[in-house]
């Protein structure tokens, strides 16, 4: 049974001139039972109550806000008016302890109490800090939600845990094998149509060396390029080479074209060249002439108006044939 300690500040008299004595004073929740029918309060008969404090039997009202109601009838049966007063019925069910019999977790989609996939554990009144390994193999690239849900042996079901995460399926790229090696002189035949050079397929080829025919190439300084292409199709940049072709004492050499410095390479365009030179041809990694100029004994090289990428700068200085690769950022 329960009861609850009211303090009620009400007064109760009688309006006749000859005073009576109360002799019942009664109570009842929310619903009237009649008069004479609440629940009596134990009181000593007196002509005047007034902050009268007594406990109420509220067994099996309900939870919730409810009306309890108050009244007095004196020596002569005449009833008082009513005096109430609103009180919250909260009554705090105590479960019984049970073990956490099954969690599960599903993601983005509930299918259902139950449903989820398991989650291997063992079973405690009280699981906390389990590791256990999520089944993403059919979750598509993109942000998720997984969420994880335990229910006990009375059949309850906890709140919804959730974590968000990232699944992102890196894709390891096939190696390619260049299949095709090629070279040609001055003027870029197309692709596929230079002067093939005999290798091994692999997947890196490095310190090849190779006899290039430059027998119908005239006397003077000429520039060979080199690609490759790989299994995929793909062809690699140009590789390039300045040589100068001279005839000597009625023979025929090649000679390598020397190199000059560029500084700073990488540059955001103007490059300062540590002699100075009187022509400048500059190709890019396809061989095109971006740049064709006399220089009058200028050092800078200026690429200000190129875009970003890989060049290769053939000057002039003096009797010499120079080149030099430079990297505009």
């Amino acid at each position: 049974m329960k009861r609850t300690l009211f303090l009620l500040a009400f007064w109760v008299s009688t309006n006749i001139v000859f005073a009576q004595t109360i002799s019942l004073i009664e109570y009842y929740v929310d619903t009237d039972p009649g008069y004479g029918l609440g629940k009596s309060v134990s009181t000593t008969p007196s002509s005047t109550v007034s902050n009268f404090t007594f406990p109420a039997d509220i067994t099996g009202t309900s939870n919730g806000i409810h009306r309890l109601y108050v009244r007095a009838k004196d020596s002569n049966g005449s009833w008082s008016l009513l005096n109430n007063i609103l009180f919250l019925q909260d009554v705090a069910i105590v479960q019984p302890e049970s073990k956490v019999n099954r969690i599960e977790y599903f993601i983005d989609t509930d299918p259902g109490y139950g449903l989820g996939k398991p989650i291997s554990f063992s079973q405690s009144a009280n699981v906390s800090n389990i590791n256990y390994v999520v089944d993403i193999s059919l979750v598509s690239n993109g942000i998720h939600q997984l969420f994880v849900r335990a229910k006990d042996a009375n059949g309850r079901w906890s709140i919804l845990n959730n974590v968000t995460f990232l699944q992102e399926t890196v894709v390891t790229p096939t190696i390619a094998t260049v299949t095709h090696i090629e070279y040609y002189l001055d003027t870029d035949p197309g692709y596929g149509m230079g002067a093939n050079i005999p290798f091994t397929p692999s997947a890196d080829v490095k310190n090849l060396n190779f006899a290039a025919d430059i027998s119908k190439s005239s006397v003077g300084t000429h520039v060979m390029y080199i690609r490759a292409k790989d299994s995929k199709g793909n062809w690699s940049l140009l590789n390039i080479v300045n040589f100068t072709k001279v005839i000597t004492g009625g023979i025929e050499k090649t000679e390598l074209n020397e190199s000059f410095q560029a500084y700073p390479n990488p540059s955001t365009g103007l490059f300062e060249v540590n002699i100075p030179f009187q022509t400048i041809v500059v190709r890019n990694t396809s061989g095109a002439i971006v740049l064709n100029k006399t220089a009058n004994n200028s050092q800078f090289i200026d690429l200000r108006n190129q875009s970003k990428g890989t060049y290769f700068a053939e000057i002039k200085s003096g009797d010499k044939t120079l080149i030099q690769k430079l990297v505009l950022e």
